[in-house]
């Protein structure tokens, strides 16, 4: 179910909430196309999500909580322990560890096109290279092709 109904909903019932009018909002968007978010008629970036949210006075995270919340009949309550589990999901995965490798100081980090190297297999491999083991026993002992174990054999230090 798409949250722009919900979101606008939302957004409409927090502006009149604080007692502001769409031209009040104006700076964060335009009287007309707050009109338009406010009835679903128009979507909305992240940037302005966050730009509305500020006039708002709320975080823009709490804005997108309480619209899927309500979109899919909810209580923010029942949500929230919902996106726990999901984080403890991804932290389980180790994702959540990983996106300081790929986030720094506020932007994204370039990543080498291709499929990434799994820092695991690369350690593995480089400490059976250094005790002398052949690619072939790595290849059988790490069960990885032996392709893979070539390729990441002669992997350059970084």
């Amino acid at each position: 179910m798409s949250l722009m109904p919900a979101l606008a909903a939302l957004v409409r019932v927090i502006r009149h909430a604080k007692g502001l009018t769409q031209e009040q909002m104006s700076g964060s968007v335009e009287a007309r196309h707050l009109h338009n978010i406010e009835h679903a008629r128009s979507s909305i970036t992240i940037d302005r999500l966050e730009a509305v949210a500020a006039k708002l006075e709320v975080d823009p995270a709490t804005l997108i909580v309480l619209a899927s919340a309500l979109s899919k009949g909810m209580s923010d309550e029942q949500l929230l322990e919902v996106i726990q589990q999901e984080c403890q999901g991804l932290n389980n995965l180790g994702a959540l560890e990983r996106t300081a490798d790929h986030y720094q100081e506020g932007k994204v980090t370039r990543v080498r096109p291709g499929k990434q190297i799994d820092p695991q297999k690369l350690a593995a491999i480089r400490l059976a290279k250094a005790a002398g083991e052949s690619q072939a026993s790595v290849s059988a002992r790490l069960g990885i092709p032996k392709s893979t174990v070539g390729r990441l054999w002669h992997y350059p230090e970084d």
